[in-house]
């Protein structure tokens, strides 16, 4: 993801309660399946579901 969220990831929240803006780093295999997930064609879930399955992990 290189310098994509080097600001916090904009979202308009708490930064604390945000492992991004506080510049954790993700598990790069959970990062590969995310991105392999993204290159598929097609959407699979609106980015609301998207959201709500990433806060249930």
């Amino acid at each position: 993801m290189g310098d994509a969220f080097k600001d916090g990831c904009d979202h308009g929240h708490d930064d604390d309660a945000c492992a991004i803006c506080r510049g954790e780093s993700l598990d790069p295999g959970f990062v590969a399946w995310l991105e392999q997930a993204a290159a598929q064609p097609g959407r699979v879930m609106t980015a609301e579901e998207m959201v709500e399955w990433v806060r249930s992990l």
